[in-house]
């Protein structure tokens, strides 16, 4: 219509308010060098979101400000293993940049690599890549809240095969079902004796070792160590392996047990002893209990020499050779056996010439060659101490030229055991 007069006009800019922040942010770390990003969007005009990182929750750099409206993830790359990453995400647009989201913070998982054979396999240090890829797991997060942010159950340990300055973690909290996987290269062709380092409080589990998704161990039985950080090495000998990578995988038959470390060890690092010749009693076969020994108690009671279920001592036998040190193998108790691989020269007559000591009156043992009793029952005396010593020697054995095992087997127990010497006989 008419009738009023116009001046000017004035076109101002509509005023825009800053975004909401965005909600729930949480951080997973995936890998060694990657921890991924999620949040709620909660923001009706936002038109980017930015993402910043710190070490310190004070110092804050922006990996990124270009991720576009509705952004709910983001996947931060190229990070440091082992190392704790705080983040927070602001929405923005034209008016400004919303308060920060709340901070989320992750470690990201320790870098393995592949890992070499001969040697030893720490539990935790299974492959990257997660749920179907490094391991499977039944439960969600880390129960034992140790060394790696997944899912597998690690807590710090207390077993004294640790090496010095080294910490102790184990897998726990096992169920049926699950497993881990490694990437190894073995060095060389041949047979391997795998020996697992294990604590349970029962004695119905099992687990079984897999190379390239074939079973090579078959089930390999748990016993009850009477704690579960009570620790004993259990061994399968003479497994085939080729030269070159291969993925190794432990499967658990069934749950309720520790796993601290598996050893991989060539069968001939276990040197057969030419015979005539000497026998130390504490350089069994490897490839722990069942294999190189039985014995009923989990531990070394004696602490000394080796890291298995065997109880070694120092002892004061003067026949050792001056500058070395004299080990025997004590606590022994009726059924226990210590086996070695022996070759004999040539077929003929030997004498076995035994060192021990008792404080007990008719204990007795006796000598197997692949499983076959050759000697009976050798009497043991007493002795007068446990550090008393005296050899026992048998009559003349008729034994065939070759490699043999060659089995101690302890009828009664409440005697201690030095070496044999075994000597050719007319």
């Amino acid at each position: 219509t008419g009738g009023y007069n116009l001046n000017y006009v004035d076109v101002n800019a509509a005023v825009v308010s800053p975004p909401d922040p965005p909600t729930g942010l949480s951080a997973t770390a995936v890998s060694s060098s990657e921890i991924d990003l999620n949040w709620t969007d909660t923001a009706t005009n936002a038109t980017a979101y930015t993402v910043e990182r710190s070490l310190d929750q004070t110092s804050w750099a922006i990996v990124t400000s270009t991720l576009p409206a509705n952004a709910t993830s983001y996947n931060d790359t190229a990070l440091n293993s082992s190392t704790t990453y705080y983040y927070e995400v602001l929405a923005t647009n034209s008016g400004g940049s919303s308060d920060p989201s709340n901070i989320a913070h992750d470690q990201t998982q320790a870098a393995t690599d592949t890992i070499g054979l001969p040697g030893r396999i720490e539990a935790e240090n299974y492959r990257l890549g997660g749920e179907g890829v490094g391991y499977h797991d039944t439960t969600p997060g880390n129960t034992g809240n140790a060394d790696r942010h997944d899912d597998v159950d690690i807590q710090t340990c207390t077993d004294a095969a640790t090496v010095t300055g080294m910490p102790c973690y184990n897998v726990g909290w096992i169920a049926a079902g699950e497993w881990l996987a490694y990437d190894v290269n073995v060095a060389a062709a041949g047979n391997y004796n795998f020996t697992t380092r294990v604590a349970s409080t029962t004695g119905t589990s099992s687990f079984h070792i897999e190379v390239d998704g074939t079973n090579v161990t078959g089930a390999i039985s748990v016993p009850n160590t009477g704690g579960n950080q009570t620790w004993v090495s259990i061994g399968t000998s003479s497994i085939p392996l080729t030269a070159g990578a291969h993925t190794l995988t432990i499967v658990f038959d069934t749950g309720g047990y520790n796993v601290d470390y598996v050893d991989v060890a060539p069968v001939e690092s276990t040197q057969a002893v030419t015979l005539p010749g000497h026998i130390e009693v504490e350089n069994y076969i490897a490839g722990g209990e069942g294999v190189g020994y039985h014995d009923t108690t989990p531990s070394n009671l004696g602490g000394a020499y080796q890291n298995d279920g065997v109880d070694i001592q120092t002892c004061a036998d003067p026949s050792t050779p001056s500058g070395q040190t004299c080990y025997n193998v004590g606590w022994t108790v009726a059924g226990e056996w210590l086996a070695y691989n022996v070759n004999f020269a040539d077929a003929g007559n030997y004498t076995f010439a035994i060192r021990l000591s008792t404080t007990n009156n008719g204990e007795k043992l006796h000598l197997e060659l692949d499983g076959t009793d050759i000697s009976g029952s050798i009497a043991v005396p007493n002795t007068g101490s446990w550090q008393a010593w005296t050899t026992v020697t048998t009559g003349p054995i008729a034994l065939p030229a070759g490699p043999y095992t060659l089995t101690i087997v302890e009828d009664t127990g409440g005697y201690n055991l030095n070496y044999v010497d075994i000597a050719a006989a007319p």
